[in-house]
């Protein structure tokens, strides 16, 4: 009864070791590829029993299948990339996208695929940057046209190769895509982007300026206009329409002396001030009297025809 216990317990140990050795877990979603005595088998995801010991198995290779997942492109820290005339970028994390439908049929074309569509996909996004200049990717540059122009053109170029597809066909590996975090320029690149940036921002003040000026004389001479048909005499009526105008953006704006609007802030604003500024001269006192006196005037000269017309000084 002691002799069957012990050998019971013993047999349960050897279970338990043999157990240990053969059964694996392979986790999803890997798929293991082994070579059992020089034919190899396919196992997925779950519990499988590997004979490893003795030489009888060998785990070939570990293959994620189903799903999508990036393979890194140019994985050297500082790897720049020449333009067509001057300058280079860095692509900050490039990655080439696939998914594998038979892991099986990798293991019997090529298991070093990965090193493969990497290859293939570097040499492909080489040449398509090489093609660029210098001004095409300053206008990439943008967070928003840099996603929609340099990450489109890549992916286009990597989907068309033909090296490429026809590799993918014969391992049944499906490319699903091209993703890029940002891209840097070198030293002169940027200075050239800076020096663009900020002679376009000169350029648009100037016309803004401009296009305030010629508004602000334009008001003032349609003022001007007014009191000239009023009486005023033209040297009088400019001199005052500029002053009442001048007084009245002053007084919009809490200063105690004259000043010029330089263009800054926004123009509708300006113009409602120009408005403002033909009611306030339309209402004011002296300007006022004068008017209704110059007014009165013309209306008598209008009547009596023998009446010459006297200017207002």
């Amino acid at each position: 009864m002691i002799g069957w216990i012990v050998g019971l317990i013993v047999f349960l140990l050897l279970v338990v070791l043999f157990l240990k050795k053969t059964l694996k877990r392979i986790p999803y979603p890997e798929h293991w590829i082994i070579d059992r005595l020089g034919k190899i088998f396919e196992k997925g995801p779950g519990y499988a029993l590997v004979l490893s010991f003795l030489g009888i198995d060998k785990v070939y290779a570990r293959i994620r299948t189903g799903v999508d997942y990036p393979i890194k492109l140019f994985p050297e820290e500082d790897h720049w990339i020449d333009l067509t005339v001057g300058g280079r970028v860095k692509l900050n994390d490039p990655q080439v996208w696939i998914k594998v439908r038979s892991p099986l049929r990798i293991a019997e074309e090529s298991l070093n695929f990965e090193f493969q569509i990497q290859e293939i996909a570097e040499q492909r996004i080489t040449a398509t940057v090489n093609l660029l200049k210098v001004k095409e990717v300053l206008g990439m540059r943008a967070p928003k046209k840099m996603k929609a122009n340099l990450k489109t053109k890549i992916d286009e170029m990597i989907s068309e190769s033909g090296q490429l597809q026809a590799f993918l066909q014969k391992i049944d590996v499906k490319y699903v895509g091209f993703t890029i975090d940002d891209f840097d320029f070198e030293q002169k690149i940027t200075e050239a982007r800076e020096e663009e940036v900020t002679t376009g921002i000169q350029k648009k003040i100037s016309e803004n300026k401009g296009e305030a000026i010629r508004k602000q004389l334009a008001a003032i001479g349609n003022i001007a206009k007014d009191l000239i048909e009023v009486g005023f005499d033209s040297v009088r009526a400019q001199e005052t329409s500029s002053n009442r105008y001048q007084d009245h953006l002053a007084a919009e704006k809490g200063k105690l002396q004259k000043i010029v609007w330089q263009g800054e802030g926004d123009v509708s604003r300006l113009a409602a001030q120009w408005e403002m500024g033909r009611t306030m001269l339309s209402g004011s006192g002296s300007a006022k009297d004068d008017s209704s006196k110059a007014a009165q005037d013309k209306s008598k000269k209008a009547k009596d025809p023998s009446v010459k017309r006297m200017t207002i000084k």
